[in-house]
């Protein structure tokens, strides 16, 4: 039997140059494996060389036909772009040794399809000054250069090529469910910054997140738990042994119910305290799609046009840019407050001023309860000093606006909405399909 041989390594780090000369090398005798793309062609690609083009129509067909070996989906500034491995005649594996550049999330989801046995990997490791470099002049070569995108995905190889942090939170959780001497479920929850993990709670329970993960996941695992705390009463064998991990190629966001619109007096900031009155899922292969079902099954839908209004914390300041670029690729008008107003327009996006309640009339409050918004983005001031903001949240609780209270969020909804904007039609997956794309590492 053959071998598959996937060479990985970070965006500019000459995978391309070294498959071809490994390919070149008739001695080696190893045949090319050609992926797919729905991101449009560059300068100087070839169809069926590097990728084969296709169109998300051609992706279904393959999804319909159970022949995906492997799937990416990338959400860019320029739309999602998937990248997939098909089973369509290239690998045959009694036939031949094969070569393919892929990531590691593909690689562990070749690995799982053909097994660990037929898979090799091989990693490139290159300087990253050196990679952003080659990156700056391969995008100088192109038409129309992406720097953007190119920036995108540069960034996003720490994450692609990184699971340290995964691991550290795998190792933590393992050590103090022994040292609890935990059977069962057992809550967690971590916070990661700075590429420093950080255990916020560890409680022997089990938490209202469980029935949600279970369907990400599809493990009951109240079931699971159980079986595996009577295990040693009933003399019925442990369900530990059988388990493997998996790889969920889609993404679910958990959003809370809150009950602010029965209080509309209430200033709907969080704090430590419970508030919430339930909790729904969204289900996408894309994070920002994803969290757009979750905010519409709080009833709380996001908007697809009109103007949105910007007014955040000095502390949010630097990343409001970013926020006003995607809700002006959405075709959304902005409406800002003072300075954030000025730092918008120097990215040269367009603005229009609206006065705080301090500053004169038409103000906030008038904007919103005159429905001249569909969305506001407002992070709250804290320990700031200025005069309170709370009236702008009540005010979209009042006039039944979307906010938006955390920078996170902002860019999640962004993205959510340029994501339903490109869907041609609403298609209902069910919760069974997704279970079948969800493969063994």
């Amino acid at each position: 039997m053959g071998k598959i041989y996937c060479l990985m390594g970070k965006s500019a780090s000459g995978k391309d140059t070294i498959y071809n000369r490994l390919l070149a090398m008739e001695e080696l005798q190893l045949r090319r494996v050609v992926p797919y793309t729905t991101r449009p062609i560059r300068s100087g690609e070839t169809e069926g060389e590097s990728y084969f083009f296709c169109s998300e129509e051609r992706v279904a067909e393959f999804e319909r036909e159970g022949k995906i070996i492997e799937l990416r989906a990338y959400d860019t500034m320029y739309g999602v772009w998937k990248y997939f491995t098909a089973d369509d005649g290239q690998i045959v594996l009694a036939e031949s040794d094969y070569l393919m550049i892929g990531t590691l999330e593909a690689y562990e989801q070749i690995r799982a399809y053909f097994g660990a046995e037929h898979v090799c990997p091989i990693y490139v490791e290159v300087d990253d000054g050196v990679r952003l470099q080659r990156a700056l002049e391969r995008e100088r070569s192109q038409e129309q250069p992406k720097y953007a995108e190119m920036c995108r995905r540069f960034l996003a190889d720490e994450q692609d090529f990184s699971e340290e942090n995964l691991k550290t939170i795998k190792e933590y959780t393992k050590k103090i469910a022994e040292e609890m001497h935990v059977r069962g479920l057992m809550n967690m929850q971590y916070a990661i910054e700075d590429g420093t993990v950080y255990v916020l709670e560890a409680n022997p329970r089990a938490s209202r997140t469980v029935p949600l993960v279970s369907k990400v996941c599809n493990i009951s695992m109240v079931p699971l738990a159980t079986q595996i705390i009577t295990s040693e009463f009933s003399g019925a064998p442990s369900p530990l042994d059988g388990m493997k991990e998996k790889e969920i190629p889609y993404y679910g966001v958990k959003e809370a119910v809150f009950p602010f619109n029965m209080f509309p007096e209430v200033d709907p900031l969080l704090g430590p305290e419970m508030r919430s009155t339930g909790e729904v899922l969204g289900l996408a292969d894309t994070v920002g799609e994803a969290f757009y079902k979750a905010q519409e099954a709080t009833k709380s839908k996001l908007p697809l046009e009109g103007t949105v209004l910007i007014s955040v914390s000095d502390r949010d300041k630097g990343e409001v840019v970013e926020v006003a670029k995607r809700f002006k690729e959405a075709g959304f008008a902005i409406l800002a407050t003072g300075h954030t107003k000025e730092l918008i327009e120097q990215a040269g996006i367009e603005a229009e001023r609206v006065f705080k309640r301090s500053e004169g009339r038409p103000d906030i409050y008038d904007v919103i309860t005159n429905g001249k918004v569909q969305l506001v983005v407002n992070t709250p001031k804290g320990d700031e000093d200025g005069p309170d903001d709370s009236y702008v949240r009540k005010a979209c609780i009042k006039s039944r606006v979307p906010y938006i209270t955390t920078m996170a969020a902002a860019l999640a909804s962004a993205d959510g909405i340029l994501a339903e904007q490109k869907q041609e039609k609403n298609e209902v997956v069910s919760l069974q399909e997704l279970h079948s794309r969800i493969r063994e590492k």
